[in-house]
C-alpha cells in the first residue's frame, strides 16, 4: 500500500510538473510580449497549447483506461496516429487489438519517435511481434543506440523528448504502467525501446 501511495505521488509530481512548464513558458512570453509592446507569436501560443493538450489527452486516457476494463484499439491504425507524418517505416500487422485505448498507444510511441528520430542517421522504424504476455512494439532507429550503463536514465524524472512536445518520457512510462503497458530501452548498438501492450485476451 505505502509502496502504491508512493508511486502516485511520484506520478502526480512528475504530471504537475508536465503541465506548469508550458504554463511557465505562456507566462514568461506574454510578459516579456507586454513589456516589449509587441503581440505573443501565435505560433508560439499554438505550440505550448498542444503541449499542454497532449498532456491532458494522456492523463485522461490513461484514467480511462485503468477504468474501464473493456477498452481495446487496432494496434496498427493508433500507430498510423502516432506517426502523424513523421518519416517512420510501419510494420504492423493488420487486425491486431490490444486492451488500451488508441490515445495512449499514440501518447506512448510519439515521445519514442521523436527520440528516435533525433537520434537516427537515417532510419526509424516500428516493428511488432505477438507474443504470450502481450504485443511487443519495437521503436528502432539506426543512430549509436543506448549505453548499456544509462538505458534506465532514458525515463528518469526531468528528462524530455524531441523538442519538448507532449510528456516527458517518465511521466510516459508511468502512464504506460498504469495500463498495463511495460516500457523499456534496450542497448543492442542501435537506438531501440521495447513497449508490451496487453491484449484482450491476456486480460480476461
Amino acid at each position: 500500500m505505502d509502496n502504491a501511495l508512493a508511486d502516485e505521488r511520484r506520478l502526480t509530481d512528475e504530471i504537475a510538473h508536465e503541465l506548469r512548464t508550458p504554463l511557465t513558458a505562456l507566462r514568461g512570453e506574454a510578459q516579456l510580449a507586454q513589456l516589449a509592446g509587441h503581440p505573443l507569436a501565435p505560433a508560439f501560443v499554438l505550440t505550448e497549447v498542444d503541449r499542454l493538450n497532449a498532456a491532458v489527452t494522456t492523463i485522461l486516457s490513461s484514467a480511462r483506461t485503468r477504468i474501464d476494463g473493456g477498452t481495446r484499439c487496432d494496434l496498427r491504425a493508433a500507430a498510423r496516429q502516432a506517426i502523424a507524418g513523421r518519416s517512420v517505416e510501419l510494420a504492423v500487422p493488420a487486425d491486431v487489438d490490444v486492451a488500451v485505448a488508441a490515445e495512449l498507444v499514440v501518447a506512448v510511441l510519439s515521445p519514442l519517435l521523436e527520440n528516435g528520430l533525433r537520434h537516427a542517421s537515417s532510419r526509424v522504424w516500428i516493428t511488432a511481434r505477438v507474443q504470450p504476455e502481450g504485443v511487443v512494439i519495437d521503436v528502432l532507429d539506426d543512430g549509436p543506440g543506448f549505453d548499456p550503463a544509462e538505458v534506465d536514465r532514458v525515463f528518469e524524472a526531468g528528462v524530455t523528448s524531441g523538442d519538448g512536445h507532449g510528456l516527458g518520457l517518465a511521466v510516459v512510462r508511468r502512464l504506460a504502467a498504469s495500463a498495463g503497458v511495460a516500457v523499456r530501452a534496450v542497448a543492442d548498438g542501435h537506438g531501440r525501446v521495447e513497449v508490451t501492450f496487453p491484449t484482450p485476451e491476456a486480460i480476461t
